[in-house]
Order: C-alpha cells, then structure tokens, then sequence
C-alpha cells in the first residue's frame, strides 16, 4: 500500500518551495517518491497520519474527513496536503 502527499493549495510563500501539484509518497516504512526534497516541517506534521494510514486507519478515522492537512510553514505561509491512499 501506498500513501501520498499531494499539495492542494500554497498560500504566501512556502519555505522549502513546494508548488500545487508536488507529491511525497510513501510505501511501507520507505519514502518512495517525491517531486522536491522533502522538507522536515511537512514531514513532522503529517507523518503520525501517513504512518497511521499506511497501516489502513482512514483520515476519518483522525478527525480528517476529507484528507486535508496543513503545514507549519517557517516563512509564515501556508501550504495544504491531501493524504491520499493508492
């Protein structure tokens, strides 16, 4: 199974450069793919879901019913994911 960050929405200026559209995958206990470097603020607050997921919890099962979760960005922006299955 594999589980995806895909970016939905980039409000202000994201630190790391992400763009919609840019993917993190993960597959088992692996990063599988990415578009750009990883950065550590996403990774830190999506991987206690991503890991969870990858164990076949849903979002909703979270509290995140429709997948969405946001980055604390250092330079003050805003950048959404989708946690998606595949």
């Amino acid at each position: 199974m594999k589980v995806c960050m895909r970016v939905v929405k980039v409000e202000g200026e994201c630190a790391a450069g992400y763009e919609v559209g840019d993917e993190i995958c993960f597959e088992g206990f692996r990063l599988v793919s990415f578009t750009k470097p990883v950065c550590l603020h996403l990774l830190a607050s999506a991987l206690h879901v991503v890991y969870a997921m990858l164990k076949g919890i849903n979002p909703e099962e979270m509290g995140f019913e429709d997948g969405l979760l946001r980055c604390p960005d250092p330079k003050r922006g805003s950048v959404t994911v989708k946690l998606e299955r595949r």
